[in-house]
C-alpha cells in the first residue's frame, strides 16, 4: 500500500474513534485484503477501537463461499464421529484460499485481543432436522411447582481447531441442540449496527447468537437437574455471556465449570440456585472472588483448580466440610493459621482439605509452634489412612489430637502440598463431573 494510501486510512480510523462520543451509531470501514494488511500492525498495539468496525472487502477469491452454511471441514477422527449419529458439519478444506485462512485467524486474534459480547458472534443452529420436535420438552415429568426434572443440564463451547469456528451444544437429557459461527461472522458487530458488508451490493442481515438464544429459553423453564456442566476450551472466543436476567433459574446438586473466564464463571453460578451439594471449578483465570457468592459459601463440597488467588485470610473464612483448592498465594504460616484454627473448635464428620501451591512454602512453616506427634514411618500411615499421592515427595506425616479424645486429625505436608482429615475417615477425593452426554 503507498505510504500516503496508508495515512490516509488511518488518519480516518484516528477520527471516527476520536468522534465515538458525537455518535450513537458505529463506523463501518470497508477496506480490501491490502490494506487489512497494513492495519493488522496496528490494531496489535490498539487495545479497542472503540466504536469503529473494520469490514474486510471480499474479493474474487471469496466467489464460491458460502457464507450462511455453518458447516464446516473435519479431522479423519472427528469424521468417523459424525458417522456415528453426529450431525453432518463437514466443509471442504479446499475451498478456503489462503486470504479466508488469513482472515479467519485475524478474527481470532481480534477476540482474542478485545472483551466481546457473546450474542455479537453470529451463530446458527446446525441440529439436523429429523433431531427436532415441535414439542420437545412433552416427555419430561414436571413438579407441581412447575419445575422441569432432567439429570444433566450441558452446556458445552469449543474453538474447532481445523476452521476455528466457534462450535456449542446443549443437552437437557434427550433434548439436544448443536450451533456452529456462521462463514460471515468475520467481525464483532455492535448492538446498533446488525450489519456487515462482504463486498456485496446490499449489507447483510447478521442474525444474533442462536446458541445464546436457545441457552436463555432453556433457563427460563424453571429447570431441576442432578448434574450441571458449562465447558469451554476457549472462553475468550466464546465471548462474554449476558445471563443477568436468569439468577436462580437452575436448581442442581452438582455443578462443574471448565472456563478461563471470571466474568462467565460468575454469571454460571448465579444461574443455580444455592442449593449446590457439589460445585468443581477448572479456571485460568483469577477468581477468588467466588467464595464471596452464596452459592459457593452454602456448598459442603469444593474443588477448586486453576490461578485462583485466593489467600490465607479467604481460607479462613471457607465453610465447606471437603474442599481442594489451588492458590499461588498459600505460605506455610498461612496454612499453620488454618491448622490452629481448625484444631480449635470440633471437627466436622467428613472433613477434607488439600491446599496446594504452585510455589514453594517452608514445611516447617506450617507446623511451627503446634504440638503434633509423627508417624512411625509411611506403612503406620498408610494403613490408617490409605495410599499416599504418588507425586508428594519429602513430606512430613503427622497427626494431633482433636478436642474429642478418641479422634486424631492426620496431616500430610511438604513444600507445597498440604492435607489434613480425621485419621481412619478420609473421604474419597472429590471429581470433575465432565462427562458429555451425546
Amino acid at each position: 500500500m503507498e505510504a500516503s494510501k496508508k495515512f490516509e486510512l488511518a488518519a480516518k480510523v484516528e477520527d471516527k474513534v476520536e468522534n465515538k462520543a458525537e455518535e450513537e451509531k458505529p463506523v463501518v470501514e470497508v477496506v480490501s485484503d491490502e490494506e487489512k494488511e497494513d492495519l493488522e500492525e496496528d490494531l496489535e498495539t490498539e487495545p479497542k477501537l472503540g466504536g469503529v468496525i473494520i469490514v474486510i472487502e471480499k474479493t474474487d477469491s471469496y466467489e464460491g463461499a458460502d457464507y450462511d452454511s455453518g458447516n464446516e471441514y473435519e479431522s479423519a477422527s472427528e469424521g468417523e464421529a459424525a458417522d456415528e449419529g453426529q450431525p453432518d458439519d463437514k466443509e471442504n478444506e479446499s475451498d478456503h484460499s489462503d486470504e479466508h485462512a488469513e482472515l479467519v485467524h485475524w478474527r481470532v486474534n481480534f477476540r482474542s485481543r478485545n472483551h466481546v459480547p457473546s450474542d455479537q458472534i453470529a451463530v446458527d443452529s446446525v441440529t439436523p432436522p429429523g433431531e427436532t420436535s415441535s414439542d420437545p420438552f412433552s416427555g419430561f415429568n414436571v413438579t407441581p411447582e412447575g419445575e422441569i426434572l432432567a439429570s444433566n443440564f450441558q452446556f458445552r463451547h469449543e474453538l474447532k481447531d481445523s476452521t476455528y469456528k466457534n462450535k456449542y451444544v446443549l443437552v437437557l437429557d434427550s433434548y439436544k441442540m448443536r450451533f456452529s459461527e456462521r462463514d460471515d461472522s468475520v467481525l464483532i458487530r455492535s448492538d446498533t449496527d446488525a450489519t456487515v458488508h462482504m463486498g456485496i451490493s446490499n449489507n447483510t442481515l447478521v442474525r444474533r447468537n442462536m446458541a445464546m438464544e436457545e441457552l436463555r429459553k432453556l433457563l427460563s423453564m424453571n429447570i431441576r437437574v442432578w448434574k450441571s456442566l458449562f465447558t469451554s476450551n476457549r472462553s475468550e472466543q466464546m465471548g462474554e455471556m449476558d445471563l443477568v436476567k436468569f439468577e436462580n433459574s437452575i436448581t442442581a446438586e452438582n455443578l462443574t465449570i471448565n472456563m478461563d473466564s471470571y466474568q462467565n464463571v460468575v454469571q454460571i453460578i448465579k444461574l443455580h440456585k444455592p442449593e449446590l451439594t457439589k460445585f468443581t471449578l477448572i479456571c485460568c483465570d483469577q477468581f477468588a472472588g467466588i467464595l464471596e457468592l452464596e452459592q459457593i459459601r452454602k456448598c459442603p463440597n469444593l474443588k477448586l483448580d486453576g490461578s485462583s488467588h485466593i489467600t490465607n485470610e479467604q481460607i479462613l473464612s471457607v465453610t465447606a466440610t471437603n474442599f481442594e483448592i489451588t492458590s499461588e498465594k498459600f505460605t506455610g504460616q498461612g496454612i499453620n493459621e488454618f491448622l490452629k484454627a481448625r484444631l480449635a473448635t470440633d471437627i466436622p464428620a467428613g472433613f477434607y482439605a488439600r491446599l496446594q501451591c504452585r510455589r514453594l512454602w517452608e514445611k516447617d512453616d506450617v507446623l511451627r509452634g503446634l504440638q503434633y506427634t509423627r508417624y512411625e514411618n509411611d506403612r503406620d500411615f498408610i494403613k490408617k489412612n490409605g495410599p499416599l499421592p504418588f507425586n508428594v515427595h519429602e513430606y512430613y506425616l503427622v497427626y494431633f489430637q482433636t478436642n474429642k479424645p478418641d479422634e486424631r486429625l492426620s496431616v500430610l505436608v511438604n513444600n507445597w502440598y498440604f492435607e489434613c482429615f480425621i485419621e481412619s475417615k478420609k473421604p474419597n477425593p472429590i471429581c470433575h463431573e465432565l462427562k458429555e452426554i451425546d
